[in-house]
């Protein structure tokens, strides 16, 4: 089941005051918006949590592959590798 929220917003513009209507600056209008409970949003938190500790790994990875691939290089051309 998915739950709701209100969201009250104040309109900051004013108008014209007549009998019987309140002042634009002081009607609310209240929205609903649907939220998903709280257990099933730490799932999704925990997926993407998971997901950063892979592409951060990952970009490890490149840093170490990158390195060897400059230091066959070096080798290659003569150089000394500068690990």
């Amino acid at each position: 089941m998915i739950q709701t929220y209100g969201l009250w917003v104040m309109s900051p513009t004013s108008c014209s005051r007549q009998v019987g209507t309140p002042p634009r600056d002081q009607l609310q209008i209240q929205y609903y918006y649907p939220t998903p409970y709280l257990s099933f949003q730490q799932g999704i938190v925990t997926r993407i949590e998971e997901k950063q500790k892979l592409v951060k790994a990952n970009k490890r990875l490149i840093e170490i592959y990158e390195q060897k691939i400059k230091d066959k290089i070096a080798e290659v051309w003569g150089e000394e590798p500068t690990t």
